[in-house]
């Protein structure tokens, strides 16, 4: 067993042994949508929803959709804006969200009256509202990016920009404002920063397979997703500093193929404040299949298939001092020689295998910055050979 604490890297679940984890050939449901033109009808049924306009600033320019091929006459930037309409309409979790009831299409057409897209000044992605009820967009820039994230490319993405801001300004046209100007007193209060943290979450942990990246990586989006949830959470002037420290082992250490592998993780609050809406997410590694989660207090929700995808769960609120703790077993399909990761190294810029954050602040310091964040490997080996019966000798 070898269990490292590590700062901000990727968590991947990759299967290694002297060759190269295999290559992914699932196709990505949210890079469906973003890779085409929205159709005639799609356009059509967001405009009866939420209604879109364009002001001139981000008029013009060629035509990258058109009526003639089955779509709407669209430029990149309007193309861009459907594309992030949809992956909103289609996003499902499976846990309700924290601030709503309601799908998060369902929400989203219900908190606003229509959108806005504009040329804004650099800095500003939207605001809240011009006129009452319509929220205003900016254009989202690097429109070339035909994924969700790309990580050629600093991990940006149109459509994944677009989204937080949708999901922002629509919390401001339901009443909440920032009560300590640019922040929000509280995350758990669930204002403009804390529904744009949780939906970052919610897409990490609960998202399913939508999420998927195409790549030999396939949590990319997933934890880009929870690398910036870590982000916003730190935009409550009020919340309280809360210190979560995550302790994980693998078990056994080989493990034999065909076997079961069990990760135990104790998550534990050191403070100075309660730490509330505690969540853990963690990558299945590749190679194994998970047959069993359980946690001392809330719920977790398994990956939607059980060898692919990721853990999340919602665990609630630690006191100063208390301690829960999840365990995953996994039933191991990796070949001897295998070495099982729930992360890696291999790619910068964002999070590493099993990770416990709250809506509290995280103290400034880099203990802090790297003890809720652990990585495992396992090691697989062969099964043993049965031992050859002996022969009976006859009796004389």
């Amino acid at each position: 067993m070898r269990a490292t604490l590590v700062g901000i890297l990727v968590a991947v679940g990759v299967l290694a042994g002297g060759a190269a984890a295999p290559a992914q050939t699932r196709v990505s449901p949210v890079d469906q949508i973003i890779a085409r033109c929205p159709t005639s009808a799609e356009v059509a049924g967001i405009q009866a929803r939420t209604p879109v306009t364009f002001d001139a600033t981000v008029l013009g320019g060629p035509l990258v959709c058109t009526a003639a091929a089955g779509s709407a006459d669209l430029n990149a930037v309007q193309m861009r804006t459907f594309q992030s309409l949809l992956v909103l309409n289609e996003l499902r979790f499976s846990q309700p969200l924290p601030w709503t009831p309601l799908t998060l299409g369902d929400w989203f057409a219900h908190a606003i009256r229509g959108v806005k897209v504009s040329n804004l000044p650099f800095g500003t992605g939207g605001f809240c509202c011009d006129p009452a009820g319509v929220i205003v967009v900016g254009n989202p820039g690097i429109l070339d990016i035909s994924r969700f994230v790309d990580p050629a490319r600093n991990w940006n993405g149109p459509v994944q920009a677009m989204l937080e801001t949708l999901v922002h300004e629509a919390r401001h046209a339901e009443g909440p404002v920032h009560q300590c100007p640019p922040d929000d007193n509280t995350i758990s209060e669930y204002g403009a920063w804390g529904v744009q943290y949780a939906f970052n979450a919610w897409v990490a942990l609960f998202s399913g397979s939508f999420m998927t990246s195409p790549d030999i990586h396939p949590a990319a989006y997933r934890n880009t997703a929870l690398a910036r949830a870590g982000v916003w959470r730190q935009h409550g002037c009020l919340s309280e500093f809360a210190d979560l420290e995550m302790r994980a082992t693998d078990s056994p250490d080989p493990v034999v193929t065909g076997g079961t592998l069990t990760h135990s993780a104790t998550v534990t609050n050191l403070g100075p404040g309660q730490a509330d809406g505690v969540l853990f997410y963690e990558d299945v590694p590749a190679g194994t299949r998970v047959t069993s989660v359980t946690a001392g207090q809330g719920v977790c929700t398994p990956p939607a298939e059980a060898n692919f995808g990721a853990v999340g769960c919602r665990l609630g609120s630690l006191a100063v001092g208390a301690s829960t703790r999840v365990t995953i077993k996994f039933k191991v399909t990796a070949r001897a020689g295998s070495v099982l990761r729930n992360a890696t190294p291999e790619t910068q810029g964002i999070l590493p295998g099993a990770v416990a954050i709250s809506e509290e602040r995280e103290p400034r310091t880099d203990r802090a910055r790297a003890n809720h964040i652990v990585a495992l490997e396992t090691t697989v080996k062969a099964k043993p050979k049965p031992k050859p019966k002996k022969k009976k000798k006859p009796r004389r």
